[in-house]
């Protein structure tokens, strides 16, 4: 190959490289997939900030929030949230590989935190959750 020539990894290939260390390489191209899908068909310009800065954008709480939601079977509730980056047609797209990248990481053990983000879209879903000190939450009864 390179005749021993380290080159850098690229983005992607640090990414492939932390999920496989983390345990779960099946997650893998059904991310790369899922924000290929966002970068490509969303409907304004998705916020997101550097990897070592402290905060997170809205457009980040929404994907970290579709997949949390995914991992513990809110589809309905990704689907919602993911409406506000992505047209309706795309979401649908979207969810599958976001719920298999979500399962991927829930099988190694990888639970994103149940965040009650302060999102617009989240409001119905703060009125219907169950207390944070219960064990599950209660999501879209009335859907």
């Amino acid at each position: 190959m390179g005749l021993g020539i380290n080159r850098p990894m690229t983005p992607a290939q640090r990414f492939d490289a932390g999920l496989d260390e983390a345990g779960c390489p099946d997650a893998s191209n059904a991310f790369a997939t899922f924000l290929a899908i966002v970068g490509t068909t969303a409907s304004q310009k998705v916020a997101v900030h550097a990897p070592t800065c402290p905060n997170i954008s809205d457009d980040e709480k929404r994907l970290l929030h579709a997949l949390a939601a995914l991992q513990r079977g809110h589809t309905l509730e990704a689907f919602d949230v993911l409406t506000h980056l992505l047209p309706g047609a795309a979401v649908r797209i979207a969810l599958s590989h976001a719920e298999s990248a979500a399962m991927g990481l829930a099988r190694a053990g990888l639970f994103l935190p149940d965040r009650a983000w302060k999102l617009e879209e989240l409001s119905l879903t703060d009125q219907l959750r169950a207390p944070r000190s219960g064990p599950t939450c209660v999501r879209y009864m009335i859907h």
